[in-house]
């Protein structure tokens, strides 16, 4: 059986270079670090120290995230905010919620990596940097550390980590976290080791000690199904040690589910032989927002209001990347059909591309409508838009239509006869 090939799974890089010197940064607690700063400016209150939970207290939210403190007693990403206040109750009554804010986030985001390519700059560097997600961005040393050794290499990439993160602290008033090493996947894991200073580097000598007692989550791609699958095989895969201890050429496909491209490198992953290059960020290919109802509804006056929201949020998001919207698509779960987790959708492409919020909510509005989507409660709606083009990009003319072919005049019966008739003689 063939098993295809993730495209995110890139060749080695070429022999221009002997060794390859890949940094990541991660922003410590990013949502939370970025409102405890604005509570102190805006508040002159010091929430640092105190547990704090960044999510919406309702039904059906799930915290974004939280501080150590609040870690400590149990809080994390991902878990009902109900769940959370309910540990917040037996064990420090004192914690803090806050709301998330999705577009502070993201220009915050924006301004770190500005913060960063002009820091680079200053030291002559233009590497490719490569994001994933708001608060981590992986950054290719490789062409500006060679060393006569793979160590010296990635040595030589600690001023630069130095520097990024003094001028992050110093313009931003944020923490970040570096990792040093030859590869993505060891980089990543270098920014969960302890150091003094925040920056880590792990050398190649070091993979055979640090990779087997991990656990196999830490291997790249593998997520929270992949990890089940993986941790209840008797016996269990729980650590890289395990996967690492499989004989060459173990059939890992009845564990990776639908991400058949990671089977056959899984093993290599586990030794710590990752390939992944670092890939720039392209342009955005849509946009989108989701609302899950505190109750199920198909009452418009509660549905409504989200839809002009999401209008206006992404017409927000348009004009910061200067983007038109070629198609509006919304994305509903009927409380019915809630249980299979399935997302549908419908959607209608745009005759002219807009980032007009108005218009955007307006074709919402209407897919609403001539879809029937509010004959079943829902359990949550998104708008989405798509197929997005540049702003000044000419519009395709339409085609122009052939002409109809030229036809007789329509005739009488009298006349249609006539007209076939043959005479028998010429009239003098």
């Amino acid at each position: 059986m063939e098993i295809p090939i993730d495209p995110i799974v890139q060749p080695p890089p070429s022999g221009k270079f002997k060794f390859r010197v890949i940094l990541i940064f991660d922003m410590n607690s990013f949502f939370a670090s970025v409102e405890l700063r604005d509570y102190l400016r805006d508040h002159k209150v010091d929430l640092r120290g105190k547990p704090v939970i960044i999510g919406k207290l309702r039904r059906r939210k799930v915290v974004s995230t939280a501080t150590p403190e609040a870690r400590a007693f149990g809080v994390k990403k991902g878990m009902p905010t109900l769940q959370a206040s309910s540990l917040c109750q037996k064990y420090r009554p004192d914690t803090v919620w806050l709301p998330v804010r999705t577009l502070v986030y993201e220009e915050e985001s924006d301004e770190i990596l500005r913060v960063v390519r002009d820091e680079l700059a200053t030291m002559g560097l233009n590497p490719v940097i490569g994001t994933v997600g708001l608060d981590e961005a992986y950054i290719d040393l490789t062409p500006n550390c060679q060393g006569a050794t793979s160590a010296d290499s990635l040595d030589m990439a600690r001023p630069i980590a130095e520097k990024l993160k003094a001028r992050i602290l110093k313009e931003r008033k944020l923490h970040c976290k570096i990792g040093i090493a030859s590869n993505k996947m060891m980089a990543k894991i270098a920014t969960d080791q302890k150091s003094q200073d925040g920056i880590n580097t792990i050398y190649d000598k070091d993979w055979d000690t640090i990779l087997p007692p991990l656990d196999v989550s830490e291997i790249p791609h593998v997520g929270e199904a992949t990890e089940e699958k993986l941790k209840s095989r008797i016996p269990p895969f729980n650590t890289i040690a395990d996967i690492r201890n499989t004989p060459p050429g173990f059939d890992f496909l009845p564990f990776v589910g639908k991400q058949k491209y990671l089977a056959p490198i899984l093993r290599d992953l586990a030794f710590g032989k990752d390939d992944r290059i670092v890939e720039p960020d392209g342009p955005p290919q849509s946009f989108s927002r989701i609302e899950t109802f505190e109750y199920d509804t198909n009452d418009m006056k509660v549905i409504g209001p989200e839809i002009s929201y999401f209008g206006s949020d992404l017409q927000v998001r348009l004009n910061k990347f200067k983007k038109l919207a070629g198609t509006v698509k919304v994305n509903y779960v009927h409380a019915a059909n809630y249980e299979d987790r399935k997302k549908r959708s419908v959607q209608k492409k745009l005759a002219v591309p807009t980032d007009h919020g108005g218009l955007i909510m307006g074709k919402a509005m209407e897919l609403v409508a001539e879809n029937d989507l509010l004959r079943d409660k829902l359990y949550s709606l998104g708008v989405a838009v798509d197929n997005l083009v540049d702003v000044g990009t000419p519009l395709p003319q339409p085609k122009p239509k052939k002409p109809l072919p030229a036809t007789k005049p329509k005739l009488s019966k009298r006349a249609r006869i006539e007209e076939h008739t043959v005479p028998l003689f010429k009239m003098p």
